[in-house]
């Protein structure tokens, strides 16, 4: 379901428990990547986010880890099947 990019502002806040801060950076990653158009304002948002939570960015949560995983198990995908 895509929304309202000022939808997705209120994902950007102080989280005290770091099950919630993964949990917000996944809705804003998923968001960009399903609003390719805004890219550059979700990337902003994540900025945010990440800044607000400076003891939960310490632990890395890679959001784009999953996107570089998902472009190249569909990479592989292609025409593997025939054989």
């Amino acid at each position: 379901m895509v929304l309202n990019i000022d939808g997705y502002k209120k994902w950007v806040r102080k989280c005290r428990k770091q099950a919630t801060y993964r949990h917000n950076l996944e809705i804003l990653c998923q968001g960009r990547e399903d609003n390719h158009l805004h890219t550059d304002a979700f990337n902003e948002l994540i900025e945010n986010l990440k800044e607000k939570n400076t003891t939960w960015n310490k632990t890395t949560f890679n959001c784009e880890r999953s996107v570089s995983r998902t472009l190249f198990m569909e990479e592989n995908s292609d025409g593997d099947g025939d054989r």
